[in-house]
């Protein structure tokens, strides 16, 4: 799962490394010490019940919010959007992006993954919904979304195809060491 490909390839397998999650409740292998934020104050009740019920809420809690709302703290060893880019209009991911990097510790890493423009009839389907979307944004090509992380000021920007013969990627970029 995502899970394995962001220890394998992003942040190792340190016990203690904290994660900001937008969208996606933090339950797997790098959700270790996570906050998930959730823009609807009912899914993070329901998501916080659920973390209490599995004994999980010393490594996890969910927060309701708007990542964009939250005033950037480099608290965090990896930032992660799964499944969710496309809820932001294309002409504002370089601007949350930017913003999610304030959250980054320096060196630390911000990982997304998303289908792409094309692919599957589901992603075909998803492409035509979110683009139509008030507030949301078509789905990105591959590349357009590397150059939007170096845009944003993120380096080792990459793309990884996850699935052979379908348009589903994982990006990976890391935070400056220094300077930003």
């Amino acid at each position: 799962g995502i899970d394995e490909v962001v220890d394998a390839r992003v942040v190792g397998r340190d016990d203690d490394a904290p994660a900001l999650v937008v969208g996606r409740v933090p339950v797997g292998g790098h959700a270790r010490r996570a906050c998930d934020l959730r823009l609807q104050p009912d899914v993070a009740d329901f998501a916080n019940a659920n973390l209490r019920e599995w004994g999980l809420e010393r490594r996890a809690h969910v927060e309701p919010g708007d990542v964009r709302d939250r005033k950037p703290e480099p608290e965090f060893d990896l930032v992660t959007f799964h499944n969710n880019i496309y809820y932001f209009p294309v002409a504002e991911r370089v601007a949350l992006l930017r913003h999610a990097r304030g959250f980054l510790r320096p060196g630390a890493a911000i990982v997304i993954t998303t289908a792409c423009g094309g692919g599957s009839p589901t992603s075909i389907g998803l492409d035509i919904w979110s683009a139509g979307t008030e507030r949301c944004g078509r789905l990105p090509e591959p590349e357009e979304l590397v150059v939007q992380m170096r845009e944003a000021g993120f380096d080792d920007a990459r793309a990884s195809s996850l699935f052979p013969g379908e348009k589903y990627y994982a990006f990976f970029a890391r935070r400056p060491a220094s300077g930003g």
